[in-house]
């Protein structure tokens, strides 16, 4: 939530926690919904590393894209979290 404190609002003071919190408890049921699923993306990615890992060739191979399709999900996850809560948590 920090993270698109400052970034919504380009200041570096807005990862402060008397700023991030209160949002937190405003965005709070389904922002929990979000930390879980977010938290279910990169268990995933973990996975798909330790599996692929132990392929020589093939798994340098498949980690990279995979990697990177998890970064650009949870990009977007949190991207749409903010865009869905922005009147609730106050930040405009």
């Amino acid at each position: 939530m920090a993270v698109i404190a400052v970034t919504a609002t380009d200041q570096l003071a807005a990862a402060l926690p008397y700023i991030v919190l209160p949002a937190v408890a405003r965005a709070l049921p389904g922002y929990g919904l979000d930390v879980a699923g977010l938290a279910l993306v990169w268990g995933a990615l973990y996975a798909v590393e330790t599996f692929t890992s132990r392929v020589p060739l093939l798994g340098w191979i498949l980690a990279g894209p995979s990697t990177l399709y998890g970064l650009i999900l949870l990009a977007r996850w949190i991207g749409l979290s903010y865009c869905a809560r922005r009147h609730r948590i106050g930040w405009e």
